[in-house]
């Protein structure tokens, strides 16, 4: 008899939470989208109770699509570094401070040194640097520091301790000696109790009594462990089996390359994912298309980009930020933007940005090789932005490489089901 045991993956950002359920074949038998209420818009009212809410009520629109006592398990995929404090029993003791978040430069200049040239929790905006902003404004008593994905798993299966190793990538495990290395423990001065690492797709329970039966799911459910929502975007597509590489530039500019040995650098926030018996290579910029809606609005940027030209390039040299510092591919913490010389036409100004990004891609895609990962074959990218006509000539002009867009937009909920199905 056909196994019909279906799985359920979930996502959640904090403006909307989505999910798909997919068959042992990996087919797609439900799908479900919730764009969450305006209040966890914003990272500081972005709370614990209002996931569990996007839980449920994501539950609540998908499952009567199939049948729900077909579910065997289920995943949740968060961003990488959404963080917050817990105590023993998983419950939070301090605010969430979301991926986008950045400590301060005092911070970063005092903890930086400390951080292993090779780990995977380098860049202002890791994990690690949020805990410890956390832990210094804490009471002192020891505290469990926890992932949003790895929180709500938790809390779903009565589990806590337990966290995906892509996720403790960014909080300072060595996923090469899969283990938490000893200068952790000197720089948290032994006040975080660190989890249990598992790979993303181990199970770490079944669903409590009480959850069972507010999400309307049998009690047999095993909740497993999940992954980033950036590597599962990745999972859903065919990209992981290719020596592609991904390009996003929404909200920040990421390169993502599949790769057969790990790249790590503290100094440029760079890290690698297991994936099987490959890795996949991390490296996020603080520019990015949210960096040049600061200067032009996203409407006028959409309005005016059939009238940008690809040539000549007016090499202007600009470099959009929204705050000061960069990390990657420069390391740079008191950079300021570069939006000088203005052009009196904003189309004009719009093709300089737009040419400022694609230098971007081109440098950071030439320090990666230069850290060892190989030249990519393909540059996909992900999202449907300005992908196309002069902005596609541009970029392929600055990095003398196939550009290539993606057919289907990929999906952090069918990664996640992808990751509940063992299939990764």
């Amino acid at each position: 008899m056909a196994d019909t045991t279906l799985y359920l993956g979930i996502s959640l950002t904090p403006k909307n939470c989505e999910a798909v359920i997919i068959d042992n074949d990996q087919n797609e038998q439900a799908t479900a989208s919730l764009t969450l209420p305006h209040s966890s818009h914003t990272e500081k009212e972005d709370t614990p109770a209002a996931w569990i809410k996007a839980v449920e009520a994501i539950c609540q629109v998908i499952l009567p699509q199939i049948d729900s006592g077909k579910i065997g398990r289920l995943s949740i995929v968060s961003p990488a570094d959404v963080l917050l404090l817990s105590d023993a029993f998983g419950n939070p003791v301090s605010s969430v401070l979301g991926r986008d978040y950045r400590c301060s430069y005092p911070l970063y200049a005092r903890i930086s040194p400390a951080i292993p040239a090779q780990s995977g929790a380098g860049g202002d905006s890791s994990s690690l640097f949020k805990l410890i902003e956390l832990l210094e404004a804490s009471d002192g008593q020891s505290v469990r520091p926890m992932h949003q994905s790895e929180w709500l798993a938790a809390k779903l299966s009565g589990q806590n301790g337990i966290c995906d190793e892509h996720q403790a990538t960014r909080l300072g495990y060595d996923p090469v000696k899969q283990r938490w290395p000893r200068w952790l423990d000197k720089l948290t001065q032994g006040q975080a109790v660190l989890p249990q690492v598992v790979m993303p797709g181990t199970p770490m329970g079944t669903l409590t009594s009480s959850f069972a039966q507010k999400l309307a799911l049998p009690a047999h459910v095993q909740v497993v462990a999940g992954t980033t929502s950036e590597t599962a975007e990745f999972l859903s597509t065919d990209l992981k089996n290719t020596p592609s590489a991904v390009t996003r530039f929404t909200p920040a500019l990421m390169l993502q390359s599949m790769a057969s040995m790990p790249v790590f650098s503290s100094k440029y926030g760079i890290y690698s994912q297991r994936l099987g018996s490959h890795w996949l290579v991390h490296a996020t910029s603080h520019t990015g298309m949210t960096a040049v809606y600061h200067y032009l609005p996203e409407a006028d940027v959409s309005a005016r980009l059939d009238q940008v030209k690809d040539t000549p390039l007016l090499n202007l040299d600009l470099y959009p930020l929204v705050e000061t510092g960069e990390q990657f591919p420069v390391r740079n913490p008191r950079m300021r933007a570069v939006v000088e010389p203005r052009p009196d036409d904003d189309t004009v100004f719009l093709q300089a940005l737009l040419e400022a990004l694609a230098d971007a891609e081109h440098d950071g895609y030439w320090l990666l090789q230069r850290l060892g990962s190989r030249p990519p074959e393909q540059v996909y990218t992900f999202e449907s932005g300005p992908n196309q006509g002069a902005w596609l000539k541009i970029r392929e002009q600055k990095m003398k490489a196939k550009l290539c867009t993606l057919e289907t937009k990929p999906n952090a909920a069918l990664g996640a089901a992808l990751v509940a199905s063992g299939h990764i």
